[in-house]
């Protein structure tokens, strides 16, 4: 198992890897480690986008306080 493969899994994890992944070739680690950030990327824009329709129910003027309360 290539060590950068297995390393750019672990960060895209956050965690370690389960031992049965000892399985794959270099190349299915890094694609593996390339669906899964592409997913926390998606996930972070899906959750952004909900945020911010939440927000819109919001007088305009208070939105930016409501911001900082929640966000900070």
């Amino acid at each position: 198992m290539s060590e950068t493969a297995l390393e750019n899994l672990s960060r895209a994890l956050g965690a370690e890897p389960p031992a049965e992944l000892a399985q794959l070739d270099e190349d299915e680690l890094q694609q593996l480690a390339e669906a899964v950030e592409s997913m926390h990327q998606h996930q972070e824009q899906a959750l952004e986008y909900a945020m911010e329709q939440a927000l819109s129910h919001i007088p305009a003027m208070l939105r930016k306080t409501v911001r900082r309360i929640l966000f900070s």
